[in-house]
């Protein structure tokens, strides 16, 4: 997350002199971690089949 860069209102038409903006998003990656209550989000990269097979 953090502030949109001013080319990109620029860009969509908005006058940055007058608007600021502000990004976020949640991957699937949060949303999994948190119904399958996984603590640490590098688990689900790691490939560990033993912890992939848990979701198939």
């Amino acid at each position: 997350c953090g502030m949109v860069h001013p080319n990109v209102l620029t860009a969509c038409g908005v006058d940055p002199e007058r608007y600021t903006g502000f990004a976020f998003g949640m991957g699937v990656e949060r949303f999994a971690m948190l119904r399958y209550g996984i603590n640490d989000l590098r688990a689900l990269f790691e490939n560990d089949i033993r912890l992939l097979r848990q979701f198939a």
